[in-house]
């Protein structure tokens, strides 16, 4: 049975980028493309009446920060995924967009492949970070108590404990964990709390950056 087909929306204020994303989903059987917007008001509208599977938005709006209009989506219509479409590649911009609630972060410097690929992962609910952009998003460290990193690859996890953060990390509700390893949704939250005691963590971005030096986002 096919998959049922992605509907896209593209918010960017650049027409350039309009027409690349265009015709890049023009040749993908399993994408099309709803609508596109040049602002953040006209995105969260269309967003409100079109109802997308992923919005794919600028980080950088002529109206609105792009990162405020993923919030503002993801509050109000959380069964759309976000996707940033960025020029920074800095670590804290990636870090923040996870922190708001996107799926993907990308490089408009990056070749097409990379967008369709994040628009692919973010539909599943996975997390996807630009391979541009990864190397600097895993070298940040965070001071934690002891002076040590706040992802410490050497942590003492059992076995539920990384299959839980793991499932976190690609996007998966706590009822989804549980459905899928058959536990409760109440042990779900615990194995999780007490790897994020473990690995000294509270923040899903940190949680997202760990799995991703496990090789855990691979799947997606």
């Amino acid at each position: 049975m096919a998959k049922p087909t992605i509907k896209v929306l593209v918010i960017d204020d650049h027409m350039l980028v309009h027409e690349a994303l265009r015709s890049l989903l023009e040749d993908k059987d399993d994408m099309t493309l709803l609508g596109s917007a040049t602002t953040g008001l006209q995105g969260a509208r269309l967003i409100r009446e079109l109802k997308p599977d992923v919005a794919v938005i600028d980080i950088s709006l002529s109206d609105m920060n792009g990162l405020v209009l993923a919030q503002r989506t993801l509050a109000e219509n959380p069964s759309t995924n976000v996707v940033i479409l960025s020029m920074h590649e800095e670590r804290t911009f990636v870090r923040r967009a996870l922190e708001v609630g996107a799926k993907a972060y990308v490089s408009k410097r990056s070749p097409g492949d990379h967008i369709l690929q994040a628009i692919a992962a973010a539909a599943e609910g996975g997390i996807y970070i630009d391979p541009n952009v990864m190397p600097r998003f895993l070298r940040e460290k965070t001071a934690s108590r002891g002076g040590k990193s706040d992802h410490p690859l050497g942590s003492d996890l059992t076995e539920r404990e990384s299959e839980v953060i793991r499932l976190i990390a690609l996007g998966h509700t706590a009822k989804e964990i549980a459905g899928r390893i058959d536990v409760t949704i109440k042990s779900v939250e615990t194995y999780k709390a007490r790897a994020c005691e473990k690995l000294n963590m509270k923040t899903r971005s940190q949680l997202v950056r760990f799995a991703a030096t496990q090789g855990w986002l691979a799947e997606v």
